[in-house]
């Protein structure tokens, strides 16, 4: 059975990518370029979102206690990048499940998504 799941990320390509490398994995691939865009798309009730910490204006970390706070059940994973490290304090604090650091090896990125929504 297929599961949704939201990629935020104001880039574009990473969507893009994102839409690639899920897409043929049993998901159904959702995506958001801001904060207000992927609230609105958790209505399609994902089984797991992907957050970009750097939103452009938009805080990642805040985004995902938003989503953690409206949908309790649902795994996030921050995606953070060697010039926007990944903050394990403001993760632990946001409820975040996990995080992937881009750019990321493909079949690394889906089995750690597989792991996150077994465990959740």
């Amino acid at each position: 059975m297929s599961k949704t799941l939201l990629a935020v990320d104001d880039s574009a390509t990473m969507r893009k990518v994102f839409e690639i490398t899920f897409g043929g994995e049993d998901f159904t691939v959702v995506t958001a370029e801001s904060r207000d865009a992927a609230l609105a798309k958790l209505a399609q009730d994902p089984r797991v979102v992907l957050v970009d910490t750097s939103l452009g204006d938009d805080d990642g970390y805040a985004l995902c206690q938003e989503i953690r706070q409206k949908k309790p059940n649902c795994a996030v994973v921050l995606l953070s990048s060697k010039q926007n490290p990944y903050d394990p304090a403001k993760g632990k604090a946001s409820g975040a499940d996990d995080y992937l650091e881009k750019p990321f090896d493909t079949q690394a990125a889906i089995d750690k998504i597989r792991k996150v929504i077994l465990t959740k």
